[in-house]
Protein backbone atom coordinates (compact mmCIF):
# COMPACT_ATOMS: atom_id res chain seq x y z
CA UNK A 1 0.00 0.00 0.00
CA UNK A 2 1.51 3.41 -1.47
CA UNK A 3 1.99 5.40 2.02
CA UNK A 4 0.86 9.06 -0.44
CA UNK A 5 0.72 10.95 3.06
CA UNK A 6 4.52 10.32 3.82
CA UNK A 7 4.95 12.06 0.40
CA UNK A 8 2.88 14.69 1.10
CA UNK A 9 3.63 15.98 4.17
CA UNK A 10 7.69 15.98 3.01
CA UNK A 11 6.82 17.86 -0.25
CA UNK A 12 5.21 20.33 1.78
CA UNK A 13 7.90 21.11 3.82
CA UNK A 14 10.72 21.49 0.94
CA UNK A 15 8.28 23.20 -1.12
CA UNK A 16 7.33 26.37 -1.14
CA UNK A 17 3.28 27.15 -1.14
CA UNK A 18 3.43 29.29 -3.97
CA UNK A 19 4.47 26.75 -5.93
CA UNK A 20 2.08 24.38 -5.11
CA UNK A 21 -0.72 26.66 -6.55
CA UNK A 22 -2.93 24.37 -8.20
CA UNK A 23 -1.68 20.97 -7.37
CA UNK A 24 -3.54 19.69 -4.47
CA UNK A 25 -6.95 20.97 -6.17
CA UNK A 26 -6.32 18.84 -8.94
CA UNK A 27 -5.33 15.66 -7.07
CA UNK A 28 -8.27 16.12 -4.96
CA UNK A 29 -10.18 16.20 -7.93
CA UNK A 30 -8.69 13.11 -9.73
CA UNK A 31 -9.17 11.47 -6.37
CA UNK A 32 -13.19 11.89 -6.33
CA UNK A 33 -12.86 11.12 -10.17
CA UNK A 34 -11.74 7.91 -8.99
CA UNK A 35 -14.01 7.05 -7.09
CA UNK A 36 -16.33 6.53 -9.99
CA UNK A 37 -14.19 4.06 -11.45
CA UNK A 38 -13.56 1.35 -8.34
CA UNK A 39 -10.58 -0.69 -10.59
CA UNK A 40 -8.38 2.56 -10.71
CA UNK A 41 -5.81 2.13 -8.13
CA UNK A 42 -6.52 5.72 -6.17
CA UNK A 43 -3.28 5.85 -4.62
CA UNK A 44 -1.17 5.51 -8.25
CA UNK A 45 -3.27 8.06 -9.32
CA UNK A 46 -2.47 10.57 -6.60
CA UNK A 47 1.02 10.14 -6.49
CA UNK A 48 1.45 9.77 -10.43
CA UNK A 49 -0.46 13.10 -11.01
CA UNK A 50 1.90 14.70 -7.92
CA UNK A 51 5.31 13.36 -9.63
CA UNK A 52 4.17 15.15 -12.88
CA UNK A 53 3.02 17.98 -11.77
CA UNK A 54 5.95 18.79 -9.73
CA UNK A 55 8.08 18.08 -12.95
CA UNK A 56 6.27 20.02 -15.27
CA UNK A 57 7.24 23.00 -12.41
CA UNK A 58 10.55 22.35 -12.47
CA UNK A 59 10.70 21.31 -8.71
CA UNK A 60 11.63 17.50 -9.25
CA UNK A 61 14.38 16.37 -11.45
CA UNK A 62 12.77 15.10 -14.61
CA UNK A 63 13.30 11.41 -15.71
CA UNK A 64 14.14 8.07 -14.02
CA UNK A 65 16.77 9.06 -11.33
CA UNK A 66 14.90 12.53 -9.99
CA UNK A 67 11.50 9.91 -9.98
CA UNK A 68 13.39 7.05 -7.77
CA UNK A 69 14.66 9.95 -5.91
CA UNK A 70 11.76 11.22 -4.81
CA UNK A 71 9.89 8.11 -4.05
CA UNK A 72 12.50 6.29 -1.83
CA UNK A 73 10.09 6.22 0.97
CA UNK A 74 7.94 3.92 -1.16
CA UNK A 75 8.42 -0.07 -1.98
CA UNK A 76 10.12 -1.27 -4.79
CA UNK A 77 6.80 -2.67 -5.93
CA UNK A 78 5.39 0.89 -5.57
CA UNK A 79 8.27 2.61 -7.69
CA UNK A 80 7.90 0.24 -10.80
CA UNK A 81 3.82 0.45 -11.05
CA UNK A 82 4.29 4.29 -10.52
CA UNK A 83 6.99 4.79 -13.00
CA UNK A 84 5.01 2.82 -15.43
CA UNK A 85 1.74 4.38 -14.88
CA UNK A 86 3.71 7.71 -15.08
CA UNK A 87 5.46 6.53 -18.71
CA UNK A 88 2.39 5.25 -20.29
CA UNK A 89 0.79 9.07 -19.35
CA UNK A 90 2.95 10.51 -21.48
CA UNK A 91 2.00 8.26 -25.01
CA UNK A 92 -1.44 8.65 -26.70
CA UNK A 93 -2.38 5.14 -25.44
CA UNK A 94 -2.70 5.70 -21.48
CA UNK A 95 -5.46 4.25 -19.96
CA UNK A 96 -6.86 3.25 -16.28
CA UNK A 97 -5.15 5.50 -14.08
CA UNK A 98 -2.24 7.12 -16.97
CA UNK A 99 -5.55 8.38 -18.21
CA UNK A 100 -6.42 9.82 -15.68
CA UNK A 101 -3.03 11.27 -14.78
CA UNK A 102 -2.56 12.71 -18.74
CA UNK A 103 -6.20 14.51 -18.12
CA UNK A 104 -5.28 16.39 -15.45
CA UNK A 105 -1.81 17.21 -16.37
CA UNK A 106 -3.09 18.75 -19.74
Amino acid sequence: MLETDVLFNRMQKTILPEELTGVFEKISLADELCKAYTHVNREVVKVGLLVMMLQSKGLIHSGLDGLLVYLADLSMEDRIEICHVITQAQTEYATGEAKIIQYFCH
